[in-house]
């Protein structure tokens, strides 16, 4: 059975849906940061969350629209760290999550004008076994773009108002903090309806998910 054969789109599961290593890896620069503020120079603390993001960044294997991905967001770190490194301003730098959320607009937008909304993009790229039922700018896939660009957005003025009230320490955990609940909902959400759309695809009653 292959990743993207009938069988294997018909036995899909949560687990198929899983996070991207790389994603994980993608909080070490965080991290860093968090850990030298405590106890360095606000500038040693973007240098050397730069430094890990660099590491993390040149470390990353993928290719395809997760690559593109990890570029953007390599790109604010990097804009951020020049920003804060000139101000002299840890805030500066912890805003990078801001932009990276405000950033999901245009290119959320632009995808779906292109006629390849990005979850359909990634979502094809990381789970195989959906591609010979759901096409790149199935209507699912551009209700789901929308979805993550309306939640960025929310998120991103929460914590532009969290940055102005926090500590830049604080700030740095709880906006994190912030994205779990989101996060968690909206990932059940894109399984729970691409699992229905292959369902209704290969004409079969819906499939319970495994545990």
């Amino acid at each position: 059975m292959t990743a993207d054969s009938p069988a294997a789109a018909r036995n899909l599961t949560l687990r198929d849906f899983r996070y991207n290593p790389a994603i994980a890896e993608g909080a070490l620069p965080v991290i860093v940061f968090w850990l030298l503020n405590l106890v360095a120079d606000p500038r040693i603390a973007i240098a050397g969350s730069f430094v890990t993001a660099v590491i993390v960044f040149i470390r990353n294997s993928d290719s395809g629209v997760i690559r593109f991905l990890s570029a953007v967001s390599f790109t604010i770190v990097a804009g951020s760290a020049v920003v804060g490194l000139v101000l002299d301003s840890d805030k500066a730098f912890a805003a990078q999550n801001i932009v990276s959320d405000f950033s999901t607009v245009p290119l959320g937008i632009g995808t779906i004008i292109a006629g390849r909304p990005l979850v359909g993009m990634i979502t094809r790229e990381l789970v195989p076994a959906v591609r010979p039922f759901l096409a790149e700018n199935h209507r699912t896939f551009i209700w789901l773009t929308l979805i993550v660009v309306g939640i960025n957005v929310v998120t991103g003025f929460i914590r532009w108002y969290m940055l102005g009230e926090l500590s830049t320490n604080n700030y740095v955990v709880l906006s994190r903090v912030l994205g779990l609940p989101f996060n968690f909902v909206y990932f059940t959400l894109c399984y729970v309806w691409i699992r229905r759309e292959i369902d209704r695809a290969i004409g079969a009653e819906p499939v319970p998910a495994a545990g």
